[in-house]
């Protein structure tokens, strides 16, 4: 079996809003991925993960929170921060993988 690395996409326009007004996110990927880093592309958050193809695929939930906004770290595993322009405004959002 070989690993490979995979960009996932968090463009807002998919997001579901979560209880604390995060933005949620669902990605389906083969057990055993390590998410390795999140970045801006042509202005979208994107994760990229390393991968091992042909393994079943599981959904993990990523969570953007906006600086300032309430923030739940339980159990969650922070990725990074990113800056992203939405509305011409800068804005700082932090991603977690959630349980």
């Amino acid at each position: 079996m070989r690993q490979e690395i995979w960009k996932f996409t968090l463009d807002p326009k998919d997001a579901k809003e979560g209880h604390l007004g995060q933005m949620l996110f669902e990605l389906e990927m083969p057990q055993r991925s390590e998410i390795l880093t999140i970045h801006i592309q042509l202005g979208i958050p994107v994760v990229w993960a390393m991968v091992w193809v042909g393994l079943p695929k599981l959904k993990r939930r990523i969570e953007l929170y906006n600086t300032g906004e309430e923030c739940e770290s339980m159990g969650r595993k922070y990725i990074g921060s990113v800056r992203a322009l939405r509305n011409e405004m800068e804005l700082v959002l932090h991603a977690f993988e959630a349980p």
